[in-house]
């Protein structure tokens, strides 16, 4: 049996929360391990981050946050 109008719409909902959930956990790690590593984050930096949008370029981000020696080796700024 399809699935009706009125479903398919609270999936498309549920599915753009769990993104939505994933951004937010994603940018809070990145900021705390930013934190950790070198202390004090202009806010200026903690914007940028709360503004993107990609899930791909947060990784890439938490993965740079490993190995960079500044916050300016990030590439945020």
């Amino acid at each position: 049996m399809g699935q009706t109008g009125a479903e398919w719409l609270m999936q498309q909902g549920e599915i753009r929360g769990e993104i939505r959930g994933e951004l937010r956990a994603k940018r809070e790690i990145l900021l705390d391990l930013m934190t950790t590593k070198f202390g004090s984050v202009p806010l200026s930096v903690i914007r940028r981050v709360k503004a993107i949008r990609s899930p791909r370029r947060l990784d890439g981000l938490l993965k740079k946050g490993f190995t960079a020696n500044a916050i300016e080796d990030m590439g945020i700024e």
